[in-house]
């Protein structure tokens, strides 16, 4: 049998603390994936954050009286609010 390693990364996003966890006998891919959501999420955050005064969604929330483009990102999360707001 195959002896897995357990590992962990926190790290802080979107106002709280994330943590990964991940069981496996390859510690390089572990490593990699965590970075990878590492990165990730540090991008969506970038998008997301209302603590964030640079963020996509406050830089448009300052814009709010005139056309502003988004991302894709930001756009479909935006059409999903309307949809359930609906």
């Amino acid at each position: 049998p195959v002896e897995l390693e357990g590992y962990e990364l926190s790290f802080p996003c979107i106002g709280t603390t994330m943590t990964l966890n991940a069981f496996s006998d390859n510690a390089a891919i572990v490593e990699q994936s965590f970075e990878e959501v590492r990165r990730e999420m540090e991008r969506l955050n970038l998008v997301f954050s209302d603590y964030e005064a640079d963020s996509e969604l406050n830089t448009m929330l300052r814009q709010a009286a005139q056309p502003v483009s988004v991302s894709s990102d930001l756009w479909a999360v935006l059409l999903k609010c309307d949809e359930w707001y609906q």
